[in-house]
């Protein structure tokens, strides 16, 4: 889930996600697993393979 900075710059520029805007992580995965991105109104909005785990963006360690 991302806010709607992060939104924006996903769906009109084709932008990266960047850690900063990610307000909610859902489920276990790791580095290299495809995931959904989901905007603030619950709406899939992308889909990607992700360079960290759940637990890596959950716990804090790559949050901008």
């Amino acid at each position: 889930w991302v806010d709607s900075g992060c939104e924006r710059s996903i769906v009109r520029k084709g932008a990266s996600l960047l850690a900063a805007g990610i307000t909610k992580v859902e489920g276990e995965f790791g580095p290299g697993s495809t995931v959904s991105v989901f905007s603030e109104a619950g709406v899939e909005i992308a889909r990607g393979k992700t360079g960290y785990s759940a637990q890596e963006i959950f716990g804090g360690s790559i949050k901008g």
